[in-house]
């Protein structure tokens, strides 16, 4: 027999996410992202929180609205 489960280890509501694959951490937990603003490509540093398995939770250098500039 087999089984599938889904262990919740850790839940936040009401934040700013990217998808994990747009970023690549570092060790301290800042991630540099490239917004833009007015018209240009910016880059910023961002704080990570609890990284998911598709996202990953923006904790501070980022606005809802926030245009990020990613990569396929």
């Amino acid at each position: 027999m087999t089984a599938d489960a889904d262990i919740i280890v850790s839940q936040r509501q009401n934040v700013l996410t990217l998808p994990r694959r747009s970023i690549r951490a570092t060790a301290n937990g800042s991630v540099p992202v490239t917004i833009l603003q007015r018209g240009q490509a910016v880059s910023r540093t961002v704080e990570i929180g609890v990284v998911g398995d598709l996202n990953v939770e923006i904790v501070s250098g980022l606005q809802e609205g926030d245009q990020v500039v990613t990569t396929q």
